[in-house]
């Protein structure tokens, strides 16, 4: 499995067929930017299992099913995967059928550069990694026997398996919208106080005002310097009444208050580091909330593999006041059993949700009374 193109094509693909896996925007896309780069490129076919595409074919290409595939081109063919919802499970089809000259585009290429690279730390780690599970075995088999749905139930085990031994295409299938507000979990209503951990530039805030008009307050909290100041520009695009109601703060979420070692990253990332680059002010939501009138209805957190500190943080307010969470489980090798595990044990009336967001990552803890 090889990236195809940045901005140009492998050089080795120029003079070959190519089979594009995709008839959507993304596959659109791609034979557009093949098409006006390489006008003598030769794309032989583009597989889709939608019928009526299928009829109507593209730039007059052909479309194809999966099986006029495995019918009417060699097992050697370059196949150009282009969906970024289905990466994996397409993969799996490929490979299960003999077609393993696979690329892939821009789209997919953090995903599989990903996988790659979990797959050399799993062999590198593999005796660590058991050891690992062997001393988490209780707190696993603790945390299966109190998922609150037999969906949540197949993500967890799926989530061992990706994390562990580098197997994702169970995860991928159980992928959905709505990230931190899944209708068949969490209900919002007027008057809710939403704390927005790890805003990074408000768009999580800004869905929670689509779907609460007439909220109370949203405390965002940003650490990192640089996407403060995109917080702040986003913010002020509302009128001022909606601004008075967006209070933005500059703190890291930890268990207790102070100053720690920060490593600030683009795009994305940025995380509690020892040798980090800049010095942020961290808080407990516990002191936070303090001098704050109004305790959190719902508290989000995605903050890089601090959320377990962050929850320590806040355990006399979750103990007085039930809030919603929605906490990311998926920055660290065990966040996907310490974290429910401590909400169950601190906290024995919640009820403990597992929702599964993106291909590989973005794997949400939701828990509620």
């Amino acid at each position: 499995m090889k990236i195809l193109f940045t901005n140009k094509i492998n050089d080795e693909l120029i003079n070959q067929d190519i089979i594009i896996y995709g008839a959507g925007k993304n596959g659109v896309n791609c034979l557009a930017t093949l098409i006006r780069q390489y006008p003598n490129i030769h794309i032989s076919a583009i597989i889709d299992n939608n019928k009526e595409k299928q009829k109507r074919g593209l730039c007059g290409i052909p479309i194809i099913g999966i099986e006029n595939l495995n019918n009417n081109y060699p097992k050697d063919s370059k196949i150009i995967i282009t969906p970024a919802n289905s990466a994996l499970h397409i993969v799996e089809i490929l490979s299960q059928n003999g077609f393993h000259n696979l690329y892939f585009t821009d789209a997919n290429s953090q995903l599989f550069d990903y996988i790659s690279k979990h797959k050399v730390r799993i062999s590198q780690n593999r005796t660590q990694l058991d050891e690992l599970l062997e001393r988490n075995s209780e707190k696993i088999e603790f945390v299966r026997s109190i998922l609150s749905d037999e969906k949540s139930l197949e993500i967890f085990n799926a989530k061992i398996n990706s994390i562990y031994f580098g197997e994702h295409f169970n995860l991928e299938k159980f992928k959905e919208d709505n990230q931190y507000f899944p209708t068949d979990i969490i209900s919002l209503s007027d008057d809710e106080v939403f704390v927005d951990a790890g805003c990074y530039d408000m768009s999580t805030s800004f869905e929670f005002i689509n779907r609460v008009k007439n909220y109370r307050q949203i405390i965002a909290f940003e650490c990192d310097p640089l996407q403060y100041e995109v917080c702040l520009a986003n913010r002020n695009f509302y009128n001022a009444d909606e601004i008075s109601k967006i209070c933005l703060e500059m703190y890291g979420l930890y268990e207790k208050n102070g100053t720690m070692s920060f490593e600030s990253r683009a795009l994305g990332g940025s995380s509690l580091d020892n040798n980090g680059n800049v010095e942020i002010n961290v808080i407990s939501l516990d002191e936070y909330f303090k001098q704050n009138q109004s305790p959190p209805t719902f508290i989000k957190m995605d903050i890089e593999g601090a959320e377990y500190y962050a929850l320590k943080g806040s355990k006399k307010l979750i103990n007085e006041f039930h809030p919603k969470l929605a906490i990311c489980v998926y920055h660290g090798n065990t966040d996907i059993f310490e974290i429910p595990y401590w909400i169950k044990k601190m906290f024995p009336k919640y009820r403990i949700y597992l929702r599964q967001h993106s291909n590989v990552a973005e794997t949400v803890c939701y828990a509620l009374v």
